[in-house]
């Protein structure tokens, strides 16, 4: 080994040189040096000297980090500081890699090569604390690893599972730290899994394929096998954030704020889907993961269509997001945001770190256009959001200030994220979920499944691009989507992926996304027992057919209360008279937009009383959606809760009345129903209107056109 190797081995290990006069002094971290290293320094001190000399000419100082312990924290770590400080025992920024070896494996090295990670990345040494500057990001000195052997001898695969999980999910004290933890749990001498844990606060996925590919390099250096060096990093996180804070007030920075100020002009939608429950209110993620691979053939046919379009595979697979989002929810104008590394510069290159950034990519969806059109729209939104993409994303949101909800993320509420395995082909296995052993040096590994708990929004959705396939991961909140919900999402995704391959010059509105088997399970949905045609009656009339028939038989049951037909009918009535003073007459619209609640069955029987059409809409849709729907069906009356009455007036530019749901609960004591709920002497005149009267008009999520029966 030359005296310039050795130099840089030491420089790796985190020794740092000073020249006091004639002489060289060092300081090194705790086990960084081992017997045989020191032996070779005290052989090579005046080789080491004039490599250090050499050090201080080319770089005007010796050769050694930042010796101040604190700096600033980047904008998007005090994004999370904040969200962590509103739950800090939530799993929902712990991330995640483990790694399944099926060889033989020394602990020392592990240990070793961990330790020397934290020497090389002083942002794995970091903890964070408040001052009235702001989040303030504290470099550990120490690089002693949290580094744990956890004997699984005797464990099968689904206790092996929980105690992985278990140990995922442990939470982090950003104030104290270590927020970099890793475990080895040992089923036997040759079966292990190797759990390494972070706080997305100092990390992110560029960084995850980093690691990996660092570690398995020292740990073979650490055996023996390799004097292998890692290239000397060109800058630190420090350096980023840094370079982040001055970059924002900038000239090139104006320009790029001014972009994205033009670009998301006019208050664009956050993409929505039509969630399987109501939003709620506060309180934690409860966040889960799934993932599918996509077979080869269909990878291969996906990459040929991006080459095709001439574009990339990232903005196609966007635009395939972007037609399911539009068939999903009626949205033609929204905004879905993707992830940029954040390493544009190549000094920042190698480094680990929270340095990944939001794009806000707002689209133009219509069922007019075919797929090769928006890909080639995408491909220029996403060519011109990435030319801006330094300015961040937290600052962005700051300086635009849209129109917040207290229970939903600001601007982006799903991301899509496309993750390519670089020069890391060794990497790309283990994060595959082929289960495939591979040779990671000297190791037999498999990757391992890990359920990421990880989730900053309502919906991430990314796809991995493997050697030969690809892998679609789907990361959402259990308190929005069910799992059912979101194994069909994935289904349907990847069917529309197929059916693109297939043809990519079909209007967005043509392609099918649902298979044979779900086909076959609508289908079966559909059949029943015969019922009864009724022809030439009202629903109106109907219904007090079984109110005759069956006064005091349940007709509702709500959470722990039920009423009757009877009372049912009288509350119905009661709501009519109140239409009817309001202004409703044969004909009319009604909008409902509240909450899931006994008012909402009393309104639509209410408007067929009145020989109205009943116009149901989701409380949390979109203000652009639900003002679309205002506009288009021009309602006489809309009944929503008490928090939306001023806010809708305030939107709408057409003259109806609005009516709080709130005053009409039959739950509260204080509600005008209530009053009458067992009353017998709510007479109402029976309205004269034709049969083929719109009954209620629907507006279904794949067109947002309207759909009526009479």
């Amino acid at each position: 080994m030359t005296c310039e190797e050795l130099y840089a081995l030491l420089v790796q290990r985190g020794v740092q040189f000073t020249i006091k006069g004639e002489h060289l002094t060092f300081a090194a971290p705790q086990g960084s040096l081992t017997p045989d290293l020191i032996a070779l320094m005290k052989r090579n001190k005046q080789g080491l000297l004039n490599c250090v000399l050499a050090a201080t000419l080319e770089t005007g100082e010796t050769d050694k980090p930042d010796s101040n312990t604190t700096y600033p924290a980047s904008f998007g770590q005090e994004s999370l500081w904040l969200l962590h400080q509103a739950n800090p025992s939530s799993p929902a920024y712990n991330t995640a890699a483990a790694i399944r070896i099926v060889s033989p494996i020394s602990v020392d090295a592990l240990r070793s090569a961990v330790s020397l990670l934290l020497v090389r990345h002083e942002v794995l040494r970091t903890h964070f604390t408040q001052t009235h500057q702001g989040v303030i990001a504290e470099v550990n000195p120490e690089s002693k690893p949290d580094f744990s052997v956890i004997d699984a001898a005797g464990w099968d695969e689904a206790r092996l599972a929980d105690e992985i999980k278990r140990d995922y999910e442990a939470p982090f004290d950003l104030r104290h730290g270590p927020l970099f933890r890793t475990r080895l749990f040992t089923i036997s001498p040759d079966h292990h899994v190797i759990l390494l844990t972070l706080h997305h606060i100092i990390f992110d996925a560029t960084s995850l394929w980093i690691l990996q590919s660092e570690l398995q390099r020292l740990y073979q250096a650490e055996i023996g096998q390799t004097a292998e060096l890692l290239p000397s990093l060109l800058s630190t996180y420090r350096d980023f954030v840094q370079w982040q804070r001055a970059f924002v007030d900038s000239e090139d920075g104006n320009c790029q704020w001014e972009y994205w100020q033009s670009r998301l002009a006019g208050e664009p939608c956050p993409a929505e889907l039509p969630w399987t429950y109501k939003r709620p209110r506060g309180g934690q993620r409860n966040c889960a993961t799934i993932n599918r691979s996509v077979d080869e053939s269909c990878a291969n046919g996906f990459r040929a269509v991006a080459k095709r379009l001439g574009t990339t595979p990232f903005a196609t697979a966007l635009s395939i997001f972007q037609t399911l989002v539009h068939r999903y929810s009626g949205l033609d104008d929204f905004v879905i945001g993707t992830t940029s590394s954040g390493r544009n510069q190549s000094r920042f290159a190698g480094g680990i770190g929270y340095y990944v950034n939001v794009l806000p990519i707002r689209s133009h969806v219509e069922s007019s256009q075919t797929f090769a059109d928006l890909v080639g729209q995408t491909k220029r939104n996403v060519l011109e959001a990435t030319q801006a993409g330094d300015f961040p994303f937290s600052q962005l949101v700051q300086r635009l200030n849209p129109i917040r909800d207290a229970t939903a993320a600001p601007l982006c509420r799903m991301v899509f994220g496309w993750q390519k395995s670089h020069a890391f082909s060794e990497v790309a296995h283990l994060l595959d979920a082929s289960g495939e052993t591979v040779s990671w040096g000297s190791m037999r590994a498999q990757s391992y499944p890990l359920k990421q708990q990880e989730g900053q929004f309502d919906l991430t959705f990314e796809v991995h691009e493997g050697a030969k396939s690809l892998g679609c991961v789907v990361k959402y909140d259990r308190n929005l989507m069910s799992d059912a919900a979101a194994d069909r999402l994935l289904n349907h995704y990847i069917e529309l992926m197929k059916a693109v391959v297939a043809d990519p010059t079909l209007l967005i509105d043509q392609y099918n996304f649902i298979d044979s088997i779900e086909n076959d399970e609508l289908i079966s949905c559909s059949h029943g027992d015969e019922l009864p045609v009724v022809t030439s009656k009202r629903m109106d009339d109907i219904w007090q057919a079984s109110v005759d028939a069956y006064p005091q038989a349940t007709a509702l049951i709500f959470e722990d209360q039920s009423w009757t037909y009877s009372s049912l009918d009288q509350m119905a009535t009661e709501m009519a008279r109140r239409f009817v003073a309001a202004g409703v007459h044969p004909g009319d619209r009604i909008v409902i937009n509240t909450h899931r609640c006994p008012v909402v069955p009393i309104c639509l029987l209410a408007a067929l009383k009145c020989g109205a059409a009943y116009i149901p809409t989701a409380f949390d849709s979109p203000d652009e959606r639900l003002l679309k729907i205002l506009d288009e069906c021009q309602p006489s009356l809309l009944v929503t809760a008490e928090e939306r009455v001023d806010p809708i007036r305030a939107m709408s530019r057409n003259g109806f009345v609005v009516i709080s749901s709130d005053e009409l609960d039959p739950r509260n004591k204080q509600s005008a129903l209530q009053a009458i709920r067992d009353s017998t002497d709510a007479e109402f005149p029976r309205i004269d209107f034709d049969s083929s009267t719109a009954a209620y008009i629907i507006y279904t999520s794949g067109s947002g056109r309207l759909r009526h029966a009479g």
